[in-house]
């Protein structure tokens, strides 16, 4: 399970190589609020349609988590061709010395 808050916003995770029409292991990513108000996840967005990012929970956001706590999101990536895929997933939130958390996903498609 990769922490968020070991990865800076705007860091890079790499699925590495996966066959098209295969899907990758799945990625949990925890987001964790370390302040002391609720972090309320508004919105998850991925800007390609190979990579797939959900809340675990199945809820849709926003996504409230309480001081000390922490949400989990899924990631997998799906090829569906060959090559370098790129993503960007964007987490809006409430934190405003923080703002949208960035997390940018890549895979390679292979046949």
């Amino acid at each position: 399970m990769q922490d968020l808050n070991d990865m800076p916003s705007g860091s890079t995770y790499d699925f590495g190589t996966v066959k098209i029409g295969s899907t990758s292991y799945e990625v949990i990513f925890r987001v964790k609020n370390l302040g002391t108000a609720d972090l309320i996840i508004s919105e998850i967005t991925v800007d390609a349609k190979d990579i797939s990012v959900l809340p675990v929970s199945a809820e849709e956001p926003p996504l409230v988590v309480q001081p000390g706590g922490s949400t989990e999101l899924s990631a997998v990536f799906e090829p569906t061709g060959v090559g370098i895929r790129l993503a960007t997933v964007t987490i809006v939130n409430n934190d405003s010395d923080e703002g949208a958390y960035i997390i940018k996903l890549k895979g390679r498609g292979v046949k």
